[in-house]
């Protein structure tokens, strides 16, 4: 199952079909003081759309993936174990923090892309698999192999 960890408008415009989204962060919704100093502080360091975790994540997750089941999971830009010259303990991203989280709480089929959706349609063989999903793009990963990461117990 991919389970893609962006949040709900970065989903919305793209997304992998038959993906599931279960957003990690979320956006930083209401106007409560505490709400508004969060997003105060976003904007201070230009980000417009600031955004929190999502406490309902693990419940929603529960809900989108059967037990035992593979998780595939998928952020905008994905991430790295391996180390580069720029990255030597590698690159860190959402789906990354969202595997550890997910290993720490006891999964163990857990996978990553590394890339994250961006590499998906960069490569020219992506390009022919965009189709029109309720308004936004999205792409069948059973018609493209992904480059992953893994993580766990693959005997699991």
């Amino acid at each position: 199952m991919v389970v893609d960890v962006r949040p709900d408008p970065e989903y919305s415009v793209g997304h992998v079909a038959g993906s599931r989204n279960v957003q990690f962060y979320r956006p930083i919704e209401g106007n409560a003081p505490s709400q508004l100093l969060r997003k105060a502080a976003f904007a201070f360091f230009g980000i417009a759309n600031g955004t929190e975790l999502n406490p309902a994540f693990f419940d929603e997750l529960e809900g989108a993936v059967k037990p035992g089941q593979e998780i595939i999971l998928l952020c905008q830009t994905g991430g790295t174990l391996a180390g580069t010259r720029n990255f030597p303990q590698g690159r860190q991203s959402r789906s990354l923090i969202v595997a550890y989280e997910l290993i720490q709480a006891g999964y163990r089929k857990v996978s990553f892309v590394t890339g994250g959706y961006i590499d998906v349609f960069k490569e020219p063989a992506a390009q022919g698999l965009l189709t029109a999903s309720e308004g936004a793009k999205s792409i069948n990963p059973l018609e493209r192999a992904f480059t992953s990461g893994f993580i766990g117990d693959p005997e699991s």
